[in-house]
């Protein structure tokens, strides 16, 4: 866009005022809208939900390791392969799942102490 040349100078003001006002004390009309509540970080909660979702994953997967075995034995499976895998299967998965429990609830049993000064 061209300036014609019969412009004067162009003159800038004073810059405009800013008004900023805090609005953080009042309370707002709508009655669903609420206000932000400030509190540190507590991972806790969320490490407690995801130990419970683990112990129990590997509390049904020894359950279901059980169930079909049983159901090989009804439905006649050879037991020499069946003794093989749960040889291979139950010892390692019995491990884990003790692990996990045994941690889970170990935690419950000893809850943190705040350090003392």
């Amino acid at each position: 866009m061209a300036v014609p040349p019969d412009a004067g100078p162009i003159e800038a003001g004073p810059p405009p005022q800013i008004r900023v006002e805090d609005l953080s004390h009042e309370v707002p009309a709508d009655p669903t809208l609420h206000r932000v509540e400030r509190r540190p970080f507590d991972p806790e909660p969320q490490r407690e939900r995801m130990r419970g979702w683990l112990a129990v994953g590997l509390l049904s997967m020894l359950a279901m390791v059980l169930f079909f075995s049983f159901v090989s034995l009804w439905a006649k499976i050879g037991k020499e392969e069946l003794q093989t895998v749960l040889t291979i299967v139950v010892g390692p998965l019995v491990a884990l799942v003790s692990a996990a429990v045994g941690f889970y609830f170990g935690s419950h049993a000893n809850p943190p102490t705040p350090p003392t000064r």
